[in-house]
């Protein structure tokens, strides 16, 4: 059977790691999971809530690296534009997730080594 596993993140846009389940694929990220910040009934929450599907028989977790990208390439100053627009993920073999709220690039990993990000 599929389950789908919630796992917190703080936004950053320099690569950092989590531990997600074995196997484990990012699905969906909307916000929320963090500090509420603002106070009050009208905050809005600092974290990114992250959603990775897995299935029940697995076991153990593995490590992930995770950045927030941007949906836009900024060119430098006097570069002509491509004539395509691209991001890239900073990363060889980094996969892209993105919807509505984020641009987020994930790629499992045993070896690079990446702080921890604080949110997970």
């Amino acid at each position: 059977m599929t389950r789908i596993v919630r796992i917190s993140i703080v936004p950053n846009t320099e690569w950092s790691s989590i531990e997600v389940p074995a196997g484990g694929e990012l699905v969906w990220a909307e916000p929320g999971g963090g500090v509420v910040v603002g106070g009050g009934g009208g905050g809005v929450p600092s974290g990114i809530a992250t959603y990775w599907r897995t299935e029940d028989f697995t076991f153990g977790v593995e490590r992930c690296l995770i950045r927030q990208g941007s949906r836009t390439n900024p060119t430098s100053p006097g570069e002509e534009p491509s004539e395509f627009e691209y991001v890239e993920s900073g990363l060889q073999g980094a996969i892209p997730f993105m919807n509505t709220d984020y641009l987020l690039w994930w790629k499992k990993s045993m070896y690079d080594a990446f702080p921890p990000n604080s949110g997970a």
